[in-house]
């Protein structure tokens, strides 16, 4: 009856889709050529959709509202940890990397180690972009603990990742989920979990529930009386619980929702994000949320009824202000486009506005500005659609809506950005607020008479560098390092384990709990391509993919692996040049604050 790998991935991975997006436009997308971001949004969800999953009677396991991990905005967070309750805050947002993780308080059987399963799988999912927080909702409708070594508990499993804007949680991926999970009672009398049967599909859903009639419509019938609340309650008793500084929690597209009741000042409620893009901007959460689709960023209307109206922003494409809107605009009927110049919001840019008519009569309406210097410059796009008793916003309505936040923005230099960034990483290290390696401080060498070392280069080519931190000495024979990619203010979570670079073919090679990890670069940033362990007389086992199981290979092949690995870790200590963690290098190297 269990079902693992595949079922687990597909139940939890649940891709961080704009709710927005999805449910007030669809119509849209399929009567017109998609945009970047839609195409974004559609690819993101067939991707989620391909261990099995398609998508048909996602109302009983749908999406929770968000997107991409927001880990560039996650610098202006803030934590409390005074004995003030929820609302009695002040205008002070620190690093959101304090944040607490989430601890089950409530009485209900299984759902601690429940709960620790969701999160820890999440991780997993996550990778290096991690929220500031995770926090499940789940309930446990039904047990079957006739047999102790397969606990079968029947419920709602839910989860969603969070990060802290201000004093707003946001929430950037998650899963609304029905299904199974399966315990097994420890000789200690503690549970652990066994295995999760979480479909996406309703029917397949339906199946999980079989052995019990009535159960699937029972589960069902909870979540939508009370899924909402059951998420509200769990995120007020984290928040009460750790008496942090938090007043509000939002989704992509959706109005801020007070927590207990919390008053949000209006200086909270203006939250500038600096983007990676290399340019910043403060909006209002009440009026805009903001999500990164990997490559660009989109800022959707908070609105009951959705009109499609958003502003995205992206790299230009070329150093051509008529081509780069061009491009913009090139999966619409647009053509070629002639844009001309004009100061919006007191931006000087290069503006162009198109209309494009819909057979059912509607329009969509687009007005673009390429803003910055050639190589730099970047193309804001604002939209809407025209649709006769839903909206009707002219060119200077849309254009009048956007100017507030508009006005806020500027370009950023990111290289000084991701210096600081470093600088802070570095002296978090040497002031044992951040572990240098596993958990190990850096004063615990220093202590034993050895030292920590640092190293950057741009293995990206982005003209952006890496940050490398070791703590082996740069002659050893075998060096362990820590990776860095900075994104703006925020140095982010390592890339532990790294021991070995491929320049050639743009890999890095990473050793995690007894597997190495190869990762490839892709649009500038290190993406996972495939793992290889080695389990002594058992032989070789490999997986193309981070969260489904490894599958055994040929001795011959995982030989080679390994050779191939040899090889490059014996030049790594020739590939950058290493030096001393001091106060002194890293002022030389990142400057003073």
């Amino acid at each position: 009856m269990k079902k693992t790998g595949r079922t687990i991935l597909a139940a939890i991975t649940v891709a961080a889709l704009i709710m927005g997006t999805l449910a007030g436009c669809a119509s849209a997308i399929t009567d017109r050529p998609a945009t970047d971001e839609e195409n974004a949004i559609e690819a993101g969800a067939q991707g989620d959709q391909a261990d099995g999953a398609t998508g048909d009677g996602q109302t009983d396991s749908s999406t929770a509202d968000g997107a991409t991990s927001q880990d560039e905005s996650a610098a202006d967070g803030a934590t409390s940890q005074d004995d003030s309750a929820a609302g009695g805050i002040e205008s002070t947002y620190e690093d959101p990397d304090n944040l607490p993780e989430y601890s089950y308080l409530g009485d209900e059987e299984y759902l601690d180690v429940i709960n620790e399963y969701l999160i820890s799988f999440e991780k997993t999912i996550a990778g290096d972009d991690l929220p500031d927080v995770y926090i499940p909702f789940s309930k446990v409708v039904q047990v079957d603990d006739s047999d102790p070594t397969d606990i079968i508990a029947y419920g709602a499993y839910n989860i969603c990742g969070y990060d802290l804007l201000n004093t707003t949680l946001f929430a950037t991926t998650g899963s609304w989920t029905m299904g199974a999970i399966h315990l097994a009672k420890n000789d200690d009398g503690t549970y652990a979990v066994t295995d999760a049967e979480l479909p996406f599909v309703m029917e397949e859903c339906m199946e999980v529930f079989a052995p019990v009639p009535g159960l699937y419509d029972k589960a069902n019938d909870l979540m939508n009386k009370e899924g909402e609340k059951m998420r509200a309650d769990s995120i007020d008793e984290y928040v009460s619980a750790n008496k942090l500084n938090i007043t509000q929690w939002q989704d992509y597209g959706n109005a801020p929702i007070p927590v207990a009741g919390a008053e949000t000042p209006e200086e909270a409620q203006l939250y500038t994000y600096r983007s990676p893009l290399g340019y910043q901007i403060t909006y209002d959460l009440r009026e805009l949320s903001q999500t990164w689709l990997g490559t660009d960023d989109m800022f959707g209307k908070v609105e009951e009824e959705w009109t499609g109206t958003l502003m995205s922003v992206k790299k230009a494409v070329g150093d051509n202000a008529d081509a780069a809107l061009t491009e913009v605009l090139s999966n619409t009927s647009a053509g070629d486009v002639k844009g001309e110049a004009a100061t919006v919001a007191g931006i000087p840019c290069v503006r162009a506005v198109y209309d494009e008519p819909i057979e059912d009569g509607r329009i969509f309406r687009y007005v673009c500005y390429y803003v910055g210097e050639k190589e730099d410059a970047l193309v804001i796009t604002t939209e809407t659609t025209v649709e006769e008793g839903v909206s009707d916003i002219s060119v200077d309505e849309l254009e009048t809506y956007f100017e507030p936040v508009l006005s806020t923005f500027s370009l950023i230099d990111l290289n000084e950005a991701c210096k600081d960034a470093y600088r802070t990483c570095l002296n978090d290290i040497l002031d044992n607020k951040l572990p240098l390696s596993d958990g190990i401080a850096a004063t615990y060498y220093s202590d034993l008479g050895k030292k920590a070392y640092f190293a950057t280069d741009d293995l990206t080519g982005d003209g952006i560098p890496e940050l490398i931190v070791t703590q082996c000495e740069p002659d050893d024979d075998y060096i362990v390092s820590e990776l860095y990619q900075a994104r703006v203010d925020d140095y982010g979570n390592s890339m532990r384990g790294f021991d070995a670079y491929d320049p050639d073919e743009n890999k890095i090679y990473c050793n995690k709990d007894l597997e190495t990890v190869i990762y490839e670069l892709v649009d500038g940033k290190f993406v996972f391509l495939e793992r290889y362990n080695e389990y002594g007389d058992d032989g070789w086992y490999y997986s193309d993919y981070e969260a489904v199981p490894d599958q055994k290979i040929s001795d011959e092949k995982g030989k080679a692996f390994k050779e191939t690995h040899r090889s490059l870790r014996a030049e790594f200590k020739n590939c950058f040049d290493f030096k001393e963690i001091t106060k002194e290098n890293i002022e030389s190297e990142f400057g003073t604050e």
